[in-house]
């Protein structure tokens, strides 16, 4: 059998989830299709579609991506062959196409921001995915709270199943680093706080700048890039903060490394689906966590002894939380076990490929 996943493919968590069922499930072929648009070199498809920035244009680039999606869609069905879609992120054309082309043989996805945010800002957005979502009978989520919202529009409980993105539990596991904070010119002594979420408004790393400049005996290392980093360089230089200290996009390798080197791990973001990826990867290697209170964080960071949750966008909250985890940082460790039993990326893709066999 030929099963797709199809989704933003420049994204690491949907590169993750497809190496994970390819190499789950081998007796079956799996490509990538990149539905983004961004033409990702990972995929092994690649979507081709118009994304017009001019409100005039839109409209029009509306109209022509749902021909041309359509028939890139009616080929890999047809032509290529493909027996199964698993879409990823939901409410745009190709999710639409998929659901329609492919009927009871795809999968929709949610993965939070499309369906709990962008509905209440775009229209077309939530009239698609209403339409999507009616044309579609197996759900797949990482979220109690998402699974909420897919039942209240109307969508059977018993078509959706939970099944996370998962860790990989061998590699992120505690343990020592060796040059790292000399490698990044980061102050050998000063305890680390570490954030690595990437720098898009979504995240609100302007909330955790401003906790910095409450707490100036710690360094704050941010790692990541976006569209935001000019602007919040220049809030920290404009704070006068010397313990802010920026690394951009960094080796996947240093990132395991900066985890275990790090005293607390934060983010603040304003919006996750399920159980942040970086969350648990922190959680995974014994780090203690700072997170916003959104979601499930709370289910999966504060009752298993994971860290602290804070009012999201609140960098006073978040300043008091990190103290209060730096204060007693044993009373935190508890978050690898709930990682190793709950969120295994092995366990989880092994559900998920079972899900794609009853599916076919």
């Amino acid at each position: 059998m030929k099963i797709a996943i199809s989704g933003p493919a420049h994204s690491v968590h949907l590169q993750r989830w497809y190496e994970g069922v390819r190499s789950t499930d081998p007796k079956n072929e799996y490509v990538l299709v990149d539905s983004s648009g961004l033409r990702s070199p990972k995929a092994d498809f690649k979507i081709f579609r118009l994304s017009p920035k001019s409100m005039v244009l839109k409209p029009i680039g509306f109209v022509f991506n749902f021909f041309i999606v359509g028939m890139q869609l009616i080929w890999l069905k047809y032509i290529f062959g493909l027996d199964l879609v698993h879409s990823h992120w939901t409410g745009d054309v190709t999710s639409f196409l998929v659901a329609l082309i492919w009927r009871r043989k795809q999968i929709q996805n949610p993965w939070g921001t499309d369906i709990l945010i962008l509905p209440e800002k775009s229209i077309l957005h939530g009239l698609l995915l209403r339409a999507t979502y009616k044309l579609t009978n197996h759900f797949m989520t990482d979220a109690k709270h998402v699974k909420e919202k897919l039942i209240s529009m109307g969508v059977s409980a018993e078509n959706i199943n939970i099944i996370y993105f998962g860790t990989d539990v061998d590699y992120f596991s505690p343990g020592s680093t060796s040059n790292l904070r000399r490698t990044y010119n980061i102050d050998p002594v000063s305890k680390l706080i570490y954030s690595n979420r990437s720098l898009y408004p979504v995240y609100d790393i302007a909330t955790i700048i401003r906790a910095a400049a409450r707490l100036p005996q710690y360094v704050f290392v941010v790692s990541g890039g976006g569209p935001l980093e000019a602007d919040l360089k220049k809030m920290a230089m404009n704070l006068s903060l010397e313990n802010v200290v920026f690394v951009g996009r960094i080796p996947f390798e240093d990132l395991r490394d900066f985890l275990r080197e790090s005293d607390c791990y934060v983010s603040s973001s304003t919006s996750d689906a399920g159980l942040a990826a970086s969350i648990a990867e922190a959680m995974a290697t014994g780090t203690p966590v700072v997170c916003s209170e959104f979601g499930d964080n709370s289910e999966w960071v504060v009752r298993t002894s994971a860290g602290l949750v804070f009012e999201i966008g609140n960098d006073l909250d978040l300043a008091n939380k990190i103290e209060e985890v730096l204060a007693n940082p044993e009373d935190f460790k508890g978050g690898r076990d709930k990682i190793c039993e709950d969120n295994n990326s092995k366990l989880e893709m092994q559900k998920a490929t079972e899900i794609y066999s009853k599916v076919i």
